[in-house]
């Protein structure tokens, strides 16, 4: 018998049992005996067999859901990966720019000023993926 099946018989003996008491008569022993034993028996294992059903269903859900996180947590750290290395060569290029409008003295004012709006790029480049690791972090301990 399919599990809603057996839930749908106890429904209805349970049914017939107050039938009975409404009645004002008294159950017959055999339907109360018929309802203990189904009861015991048939019923709860229907109703085992469905909640095991709903956990097992929850838990492929969440497994599916963890490895989706998990795939996009990869994806995410090779970004973060690449902005850093970005980072480090905005970085090294503006220190390379700086060296060069200092040896070219009046000339290389305009160099200079870019040079320091690379290093202050480079620098909030990197703040931005230290700060992205910490919230991962903290998402691992959640």
């Amino acid at each position: 018998m399919s599990e809603l099946r057996v839930i749908r018989r106890m429904a209805d003996l349970t049914d017939q049992l107050q039938g009975s008491v409404c009645a004002e008569t008294d159950a017959p022993d055999p339907l109360v005996q018929e309802y203990i034993a189904f009861g015991q028996k048939e019923f709860f294992e229907a109703v085992s067999t469905l909640v095991e059903g709903f956990w097992t269903s929850i838990e492929s859900g969440r497994a599916l859901q963890l490895e989706r996180a998990m795939k996009s947590a990869a994806r995410l750290d090779q970004s973060l990966n690449r902005l850093e290395r970005i980072g480090k060569y905005v970085r090294s290029m503006s220190i390379n720019a700086s060296v060069e409008a200092s040896r070219a003295g009046e000339a290389g004012k305009g160099l200079a000023i870019i040079a320091q709006e690379f290093k202050v790029l480079a620098e909030e480049v990197q703040q931005l993926t230290l700060s992205a690791r910490e919230d991962i972090e903290k998402l691992d301990t959640v």
